[in-house]
């Protein structure tokens, strides 16, 4: 049997990738906790890179499957691009993300990435303050310009 080898989209050197923010009933998004990100800021949403051949809707849904094992519904893409960089391979990689805003339908959470230690649900003003992503309270802003 022939595994197929899936390559994220780095185009130009830009990864193109996707973010999930799920929200239950409460209003709370869901947050994981980075392992070896002891400090207050070691938190971030659902996030991976796109592979070559799936489209943003695909990516989102695939990464939600992997790191929570939870079922979401009404998939909203946010209609801002984020912008950030990371070494990789000895030189700055640049990442252009696309974040998907989500209602929690159903499924117990679990920890599906090595580098997750722990999960929380967060109020919206809890997890602006916990984040580590440069620039995420952009998303947090028009969480709640719609709320």
């Amino acid at each position: 049997m022939t595994r197929k080898i899936r390559r994220n989209k780095i185009v130009n050197g830009v990864l193109h990738s996707v973010g999930a923010i799920i929200l239950n009933d409460k209003n709370q998004i869901l947050m994981f906790k980075r392992k070896g990100e002891e400090w207050e800021r070691g938190w971030e949403i659902i996030k991976g890179g796109v592979y070559f051949g799936e489209t943003l809707k695909e990516a989102v849904l695939r990464e939600i499957k992997e790191e929570a094992g939870v079922e979401v519904k009404g998939i909203k893409l946010i209609p801002k691009i984020f912008w950030a960089e990371r070494p990789y391979r000895g030189r700055k990689l640049k990442i252009r993300a696309k974040v998907f805003l989500c209602k929690y339908l159903s499924g117990k959470v679990k920890l599906g990435e090595p580098e997750h230690v722990g999960y929380k649900w967060m109020t919206i003003n809890e997890a602006k303050k916990k984040i580590w992503i440069k620039d995420s309270d952009k998303i947090f802003d028009y969480l709640e310009k719609i709320k």
